[in-house]
């Protein structure tokens, strides 16, 4: 009998957990559970915002003296609800994430600071600051408490790949898993599980003139740290100095011949990984599908941070993402990819190539 009660309160709780889904949430109701569980007097009022991947419900919310965020979680299990929250939590104890005021695990609602972010200019991305603000953020990031969830990066992009069939016709779908397949098992010696975020693109970082911090936790889980590291080396460094100022900074020293590598492989598993991520949404039927002209990966993402472009149009999506692909495909050709997996297997991994994690 005892047993069939704790069943079916475990039940019920989890039940209740992603009921976002269930319930009717719209700005008349987001202010009014921020009113209630803040105590807050007078009017309160709230704007949507847009969510991300998840399909999280996020809105602003006001009392005409302060802002917060609300996010009322939908996953499609319970689990993962609880994983994301979590990571919600950690990233606030350790300052690295918004500050949380209220979280309620059994109604998955999480409300938190509003960050008035600032846009980044593309003169902010050549400077030596930005990418030093990025090392010590990742550092933080990946010396924070464990996650129960466990990903291997790797397998998580090889599984994308797989989804994106219908484009077989515009992408060498097998050699790229083949080149995946290389750099897994080169780099699988090396690396040392830390909490990672496993998505911090641009859209889930908040630059506010003198700091940065990061949203949106709904793949984070123990993992690569590189692939973090990688990650936000292919949005926000342009230039190999760029890209050890953030390895400095982020390990505190010089990095070595290995970690450099390691970073190089890591950045080509990032950018099948955000490719395959943009080509998704893309319908191969589309009439410009095999006739859009593709501009480099470097010079799309120069136009993109200039606001030349936007990610909102079909012709957008299909450029970013094939650039992605392509540079990926003219880099496992290269010579400096067979050097970083030359200088990762001819001697044994060494014993620490992360900072020490508390």
């Amino acid at each position: 009998m005892n047993n069939t009660i704790k069943l079916c309160t475990i039940t019920a709780m989890l039940l209740a957990l992603c009921s976002c889904e269930t319930r009717r949430i719209d700005e008349k109701y987001a202010a009014s559970v921020v009113k209630d569980k803040l105590s807050l007097p007078g009017t309160v009022t709230a704007q949507a915002l847009k969510g991300g991947m998840s399909g999280a419900k996020l809105f602003t919310v006001t009392d005409g003296a302060k802002k917060y965020v609300i996010r009322f979680m939908a996953h499609e299990t319970p689990e993962r609800c609880l994983e994301e929250m979590r990571g919600f939590r950690i990233a606030s104890e350790n300052g690295y994430g918004p500050h949380i005021y209220f979280m309620d695990e059994k109604d998955a609602v999480i409300i938190m600071e509003y960050i008035s972010s600032q846009p980044i200019t593309y003169q902010q991305l050549q400077s030596k600051e930005l990418c030093s603000m990025l090392g010590h953020l990742l550092k933080k990031m990946h010396s924070s408490q464990s996650l129960q969830k466990t990903t291997d990066a790797i397998n998580r992009v090889r599984r994308k790949l797989h989804k994106i069939t219908p484009h077989g016709a515009i992408i060498p779908l097998e050699s790229i898993e083949n080149n995946l397949a290389i750099i897994q098992k080169t780099v699988t010696p090396y690396i040392v599980s830390a909490p990672c975020h496993l998505g911090l693109n641009p859209d889930n970082l908040i630059f506010f003139g003198d700091g940065l911090k990061a949203i949106d936790y709904e793949s984070a889980a123990q993992s690569d740290p590189y692939f973090d590291i990688a990650t936000v080396s292919l949005f926000y460094c342009f230039d190999s100095n760029h890209e050890e100022i953030l390895l400095r900074t982020y390990l505190e020293r010089k990095p070595t011949l290995k970690e450099k590598a390691r970073l190089y492989l890591m950045k080509q598993v990032a950018l099948i990984n955000f490719g395959s991520n943009l080509l998704r949404r893309i319908d191969p039927k589309m009439p410009f599908y095999k006739t859009l002209k593709i501009p480099s990966y470097k010079a799309f993402l120069k136009e993109w941070w200039l606001k030349n472009v936007t990610l909102n149009k079909p012709e957008s999506l299909l450029k970013f993402g094939r650039a992605m692909f392509n540079k990926a495909i003219k880099n496992f050709e290269s010579q400096e990819f067979k050097d970083a997996i030359k200088i990762l297997r001819e001697t044994p991994p060494e014993k620490k190539l992360l900072p020490k994690h508390s």
